[in-house]
């Protein structure tokens, strides 16, 4: 099998347009056509516009943006993006590297277009009966950065003259299919060409599975609340923290966020080598500089223009540089790391400085339940669905999360049934 994905090629990405919102039913379907191709090694998800369910309740939904067709980033992108996520983390591959792809976060058609990975241009065409079609979905995507000139058709991909384009004014909203002719017409003659795939949804979103995100238990909390979807998050100076091993979805969240919601400078503090003794199956872990390289690699794939900078975790007793730096602004946190921004800003606090927001992003990873999935239950993610558990109930929850450690535990057990195999049937070849 290994010889035959070789013989194949090097694996590639996939850039994909869904057509609908990001719900639970839609993501499930991305996700598991990204994860037709076994030679995928990752993604990139030109996310639809944001939305916020309608104050009458009847799931409509309006676009957020900014006069000149810019978005500004809100908690709602941050559930859409939680709710793409943990199917990726409840999927076969939990660790395939998926990058949401924003106008917010400097991402137009001709920056999408010359994106030297992707191999495939994947769009999703919902199955009849959809209401959720492209023609109601608004990608809301700048064709190009102000200042600059779009792409010359005639210098381009994979476009005929027949080929659906988009209008090229800054405040269009293309449908994936119109967005996907502008980015194969806008690819730069520089670059090999994509493969353009078209790929139909087997079944229409079930009512149940249809919601808005934040109706389906992803709701990302600010200073301890729930924030509204419309609410906007962009900071100047934001950190968080991890130890990032076998870089997953889980933490693929949490960088997104980081990236999303800071508009200048991030830092990143990497739990160093040391404080890792203790850890289970500590040979497996990766080292720090490979760990460091992962996190600072995604933030940038959010954010291209983004400034970061890492450094070590190394001693417990010593403050962080989101507590010393009277110019940070906020903390972006998982429920497990909660009480640490409590303790920080308690230290800001002390030294005479602002408290940092706390962006809290919603849980993913926790594995379904059945009946019990869905909106507030254990398939549904967000803090709300933990903390309304009850301390046992929430332990017994977490503890089934996607995690490093258990991804590590299940590489020791298949290196032990592979040492195990082999001792019985003597070394291959």
């Amino acid at each position: 099998m290994a010889a035959a994905e070789a013989e194949a090629g090097a694996g590639h990405s996939v850039l994909a347009l869904p057509t609908s919102t990001i719900t639970q039913s839609s993501a499930a379907q991305l996700v598991e056509a990204v994860l037709q191709d076994p030679r995928c090694l990752d993604c990139y998800v030109l996310m639809p516009a944001s939305q916020e369910p309608a104050s009458h309740g009847d799931g409509a939904a309006s676009t957020i943006s900014t006069p000149q067709g810019g978005a500004v980033v809100t908690a709602g992108d941050i559930n859409a993006i939680a709710c793409l996520l943990d199917r990726v983390a409840l999927s076969e591959r939990p660790q395939l590297r998926c990058t949401p792809l924003l106008p917010a976060a400097g991402w137009t058609l001709d920056r999408i277009a010359a994106l030297p990975q992707p191999a495939e241009l994947l769009v999703l065409e919902p199955p009849s009966g959809d209401t959720t079609s492209s023609t109601g979905v608004h990608m809301q995507m700048p064709m190009h950065s102000p200042g600059t000139e779009s792409t010359s058709s005639t210098g381009g991909h994979g476009a005929s003259s027949t080929a659906t384009e988009a209008s090229t004014s800054a405040s269009a909203s293309p449908s994936a299919a119109a967005a996907a002719a502008e980015v194969l017409r806008r690819r730069p003659s520089s670059l090999p060409p994509w493969a353009h795939a078209r790929r139909r949804n087997p079944q229409p979103p079930q009512p149940s599975t249809a919601q808005p995100p934040n109706r389906e238990g992803y709701v990302t909390d600010v200073d301890g609340a729930p924030a509204p979807p419309a609410r906007a998050l962009r900071f100047r100076r934001v950190a968080v923290g991890g130890t990032f091993d076998r870089l997953h979805a889980g933490h693929e969240l949490l960088l997104a966020a980081t990236a999303l919601v800071s508009e200048g400078f991030v830092f990143v503090g990497i739990t160093a080598d040391a404080l890792l003794a203790n850890k289970s199956h500590r040979e497996l872990l990766q080292p720090y500089d490979v760990r460091k390289d992962a996190a600072l690699s995604y933030l940038q794939a959010v954010r291209p223009d983004l400034q970061v900078s890492a450094g070590p975790l190394s001693d417990p007793k010593e403050p962080t540089a989101a507590e010393t730096d009277p110019d940070m602004e906020a903390l972006v946190v998982s429920v497990e790391t909660l009480a640490g921004a409590t303790a920080i800003n308690a230290g800001r606090k002390a030294r005479g400085f602002r408290p940092l927001t706390v962006v809290t992003v919603p849980v993913i990873g926790l594995p379904r339940s059945g009946a019990g999935a869905g909106a507030g239950g254990s398939g549904a993610g967000g803090a709300g669905a933990v903390s309304g558990a009850g301390s046992g109930g929430a332990a017994a929850l977490m503890a089934g999360k996607l995690s490093s450690s258990g991804l590590r535990a299940a590489e020791a057990e298949a290196r032990a049934r592979a040492h195990t195999a082999e001792q019985a049937t003597g070394p291959v070849g």
